[in-house]
């Protein structure tokens, strides 16, 4: 009974070998009757992932550049190596005293006031051999031009009780005055600003100031991208030639050699059954 069964055991392996060998022998037929198309999926195949490869390769250098290019851009608000259009908006700033006038002053170029400000100045004072003046700057943009103006108004009152804490403060000295300075008051002046988006000019860079910005960024991304391809080359797995000929070495094998596969698996066929067409399935 042993030996029926190791009978039988050896007779299910081979008929499992036979029947996998059937199928490499239908798979070589195949790719040989269709070799052209084989041909050309294995050439796609092979520049996409020589592509994938070349932008892994790339993905750093890229990264830098774009890091860079958006901080020349922050710093200088001018992209290298393009002229760029700037829209100029209208900006109007009117100004209050306390004594009633009011000042309006329109603009396309850039103002040192882009918000409602209120400035208290004080009067001089003396200290030491010196005199010394303070002038406080609060933010107006929780008011309305009504509140403002009634507050100016109001110049005895303590401005951090209603604006809070000043958002900057400046103070003068002076050596010597004449006796009309000291004898100013101190001033008090709002200033309201207003940028109309419907309202603008259109300018083009300069050549010469986006040249040197350009060169600027051209030198810094030298030296960036330098510095990277050295940090990267120094890994012992970065080599993209290597790795572009591991992949033309593994894209597939060629007509040849698909040839004298196929020749070695049918006379192994036929060594074991002695039909080498009767693994063609039809």
């Amino acid at each position: 009974m042993n030996n029926n069964f190791l009978t039988f055991k050896k007779k299910l392996k081979r008929e499992k070998m036979l029947l996998q060998l059937k199928k490499e022998l239908a798979h070589l037929e195949f790719l040989m009757n269709h070799y052209g198309l084989v041909k050309f999926q294995k050439e796609i195949t092979e520049k996409l992932k020589i592509a994938g490869k070349g932008l892994e390769y790339l993905m750093p250098y890229f990264l830098v550049v774009t890091i860079l290019t958006g901080a020349c851009k922050l710093t200088t608000s001018s992209f290298p190596f393009y002229l760029d259009d700037t829209k100029k908006y209208l900006k109007t700033i009117k100004e209050f005293d306390s004594s009633g006038l009011v000042r309006v002053d329109t603009t396309y170029e850039e103002t040192n006031i882009n918000n409602n400000i209120l400035a208290y100045t004080t009067s001089w004072m003396k200290i030491d051999t010196s005199f010394m003046r303070e002038t406080k700057i609060y933010n107006l943009n929780i008011l309305t031009e009504e509140n403002i103006q009634s507050l100016l108004k109001n110049s005895h009152i303590n401005f951090e009780d209603i604006l809070g804490e000043p958002i900057k403060v400046s103070k003068e000295y002076s050596s010597s005055l004449s006796d009309k300075e000291l004898n100013l008051k101190p001033t008090l002046k709002a200033y309201l600003y207003q940028e109309d988006l419907n309202d603008y000019i259109v300018l083009e860079e300069d050549e010469s100031y986006n040249l040197l910005i350009t060169i600027i960024f051209a030198i810094i991304a030298f030296g960036a991208t330098s510095a990277t391809y050295f940090f990267l080359s120094a890994k012992p797995d970065y080599n993209f030639a290597s790795d572009i000929q591991e992949i033309m070495n593994n894209s597939g094998l060629s007509k040849n050699d698909l040839s004298k596969i196929l020749e070695l698996k049918k006379k192994n066929y036929e060594r074991l059954t002695g039909d080498v067409d009767e693994y063609i399935q039809r």
